[in-house]
């Protein structure tokens, strides 16, 4: 008896099919989802880490260009920055810059503002110079920096020395290794500003002033006022003491007392109106 085989195909037998080649990879469509998100986030977080080093290098460069502008640049060797007639402008100097001054008013109060850069190859010798020459001038030192290669004297000088002091400044050095840069501006909007406040300050002064004596006027009636009463309530309070000191009639001894209770009474609110005025 032979057993029962599985008939064989001829045509699989024959032409064999390449499953490798054919493979399908399904996924699922919550595996897709969570792909996707997982593949977005990173993005945005890219995204975000290149924003961040973007901004951090601009405001870096900032910052150096500021400092690099403000103390000029160690390799040029020079004098920097040579102050003007004030570098640092108080809070107040913009209290009106908004203000339009009247074509009316033809006044002028220039603020200058002055600064020079000496090349020199003896650096500490010309922030000497500088300083001696700003004090010679009856100005200001503000602050002084001094090193091997550049140095910074911050100053004010009198308007009416100004000239002199440029001119000092400038004989220094060669005039090919000096510059200066100078701007005016006039703050007449600012004091007119001033002039404005000031008038509303002593017109508020005059009402107050005013207001003080009437004041002082009242006060010293109201006192004379209660002064005299003191001494109308200490001349019946005298005369009763008197008459207490005489009288044997037992009732009218008993009103007199009254009549002392109550004047000392009164006499005491009295006091204590000239203390409260």
């Amino acid at each position: 008896m032979e057993e029962n085989k599985p008939s064989e195909d001829v045509s699989l037998k024959n032409n064999p099919i390449n499953f490798a080649e054919r493979r399908i990879i399904k996924i699922s469509r919550k595996k897709f989802k969570w792909t996707v998100i997982v593949v977005v986030v990173l993005f945005i977080g890219l995204f975000l880490f290149l924003v961040a080093i973007s901004s951090l290098s601009s405001a870096r460069s900032k910052s150096s260009s500021s400092y690099d502008s403000a103390v000029m640049s160690p390799s040029s060797s020079s004098y920097g920055d040579s102050g003007g007639e004030t570098q640092n402008i108080n809070s107040d100097y913009y209290r009106y810059r908004e203000q339009n001054p009247s074509i009316s008013d033809t006044r002028e109060f220039l603020k200058t503002s002055y600064s020079s850069n000496i090349q020199t190859r003896d650096v500490s010798e010309v922030v000497t110079d500088v300083k001696n020459i700003v004090k010679g001038a009856d100005g200001r030192i503000d602050s002084i920096i001094s090193g091997e290669k550049y140095g910074r004297v911050s100053f004010v000088v009198a308007k009416s020395k100004f000239d002199a002091f440029r001119d000092e400044i400038e004989s220094i050095t060669h005039k090919k290794l000096y510059t200066e840069n100078i701007s005016s501006e006039n703050l007449l909007s600012e004091k007119q500003g001033i002039e404005e406040q000031t008038s509303n300050v002593v017109e508020s002064l005059d009402g107050l002033i005013s207001e003080k004596n009437s004041l002082l006027v009242a006060h010293n009636k109201t006192v004379s006022d209660i002064n005299k009463e003191l001494a109308k309530i200490q001349s019946e309070l005298t005369k009763v003491r008197a008459n207490i000191s005489v009288e044997e009639n037992v009732e009218i001894l008993a009103s007199l007392r009254s009549q002392e209770t109550l004047y000392i009474k009164q006499y005491a609110v009295s006091k204590q109106k000239i203390t409260d005025e």
